[in-house]
């Protein structure tokens, strides 16, 4: 969301209340899905990395490719 004020101001109040992040649906994406925002310091981080990820059309409940 342009200008980006509003939702920086609601993830400081989120962050103010001891939220560490919220789950919500994300508007773009067609169907059930969710998506989350981390709270913390901005810039990089070294994230966990799966060494052995799932293809997205093997996870139980994905939808069937076309």
């Amino acid at each position: 969301m342009v200008p980006y004020a509003v939702p920086q101001a609601w993830a400081r109040a989120f962050a103010q209340a001891g939220c560490g992040g919220v789950k919500y649906g994300p508007r773009f994406t067609p169907g059930e899905s969710s998506a989350v925002a981390l709270f913390g310091q901005g810039g990089t981080s070294d994230w966990p990395v799966d060494a052995d990820p799932i293809p997205a059309h093997q996870v139980p409940g994905a939808p069937t490719p076309m």
